[in-house]
């Protein structure tokens, strides 16, 4: 909820922060429940269409179709080439319903129940954590 996020901020790392990660660095891990689900750079790009001014997700706000591709074509997290497409728009986010980070409803896409406990998470191939930390 936004008053504990303000209350202790310096415990959060911000949105800007994970994109610019993963787009220099690939896509992140979250934990979704108890399942580890990978969102690629795109994926996350389109799921800020989900979010406020305050980059705050808009939890239970259903988005019709028109509405997300919208927000697209005004996005600075959405690759310029992509803004205008719809079939980009498209693409992306049946893959945000088929992994259940999107609910699709009778009202429009809403972001999937849970999404505010997603947790980040991070792999290593065996051995080469330490090889990372020398």
């Amino acid at each position: 909820p936004p008053p504990d996020f303000q209350a202790q901020r310096s415990h959060y790392v911000e949105l800007n922060d994970y994109e610019r990660a993963s787009r220099r660095f690939g896509g992140l891990w979250v934990l979704l429940r108890d399942i580890v689900r990978y969102l690629q750079p795109q994926q996350i790009g389109v799921l800020y269409l989900f979010f406020d001014q305050q980059l705050q997700p808009e939890l239970g706000r259903p988005f019709s179709w028109e509405e997300l591709f919208a927000r697209q074509r005004n996005s600075p997290y959405i690759n310029r080439a992509s803004r205008n497409s719809q079939t980009f728009l498209e693409i992306v986010m049946e893959t945000l319903v088929r992994n259940r980070f999107v609910t699709l409803t009778v009202e429009g896409f809403v972001l999937t129940e849970g999404f505010e406990d997603f947790k980040h998470v991070t792999f290593y191939q065996l051995g080469e954590y330490r090889k990372r930390l020398q």
